[in-house]
């Protein structure tokens, strides 16, 4: 994996798609052109371990979600066709929860039933 520029939270490789030239690079795979930091839609690119816990019949899931909202973009020559490259430039995190009900009682028996879900707000880091 190619190093990145991004210097706020290091090189966390986010996607690659397609630069849209319609032409082949020769060559070995190399980055062409640094076009800095730029905004991107919210992409969540990680998440934390899947912890539970029950109090009476209720079993609440929570885990962690990593996101970025800006990405150093780069152009590729990467297998003989042009590719943008986008790495991490900031990073978010949040909690999520989801919540079960419990048949029997104090985590005893299946916890089957849906009954919600909820998030924190994002925060930088």
């Amino acid at each position: 994996m190619p190093a990145a520029h991004a210097s706020t939270i290091g090189p966390i490789f986010l996607y690659r798609h397609n630069a849209g030239v319609h032409a082949n690079c020769s060559g070995k795979d190399r980055e062409l052109q640094d076009d800095g930091d730029v905004n991107i839609t919210r992409y969540i690119y990680g998440y934390g371990a899947v912890h539970s816990s029950i109090n009476g019949d209720i079993q609440t899931l929570r885990w962690k979600e990593y996101s970025a909202t800006r990405a150093d973009k780069q152009l590729w020559c990467y297998n003989g066709s042009y590719y943008n490259e986008y790495f991490a430039a900031n990073g978010f995190s949040r909690t999520n929860y989801q919540y079960w009900l419990c048949s029997n009682g104090a985590g005893l028996g299946f916890c089957n039933v849906f009954a919600g879900s909820s998030a924190t707000a994002w925060k930088s880091f």
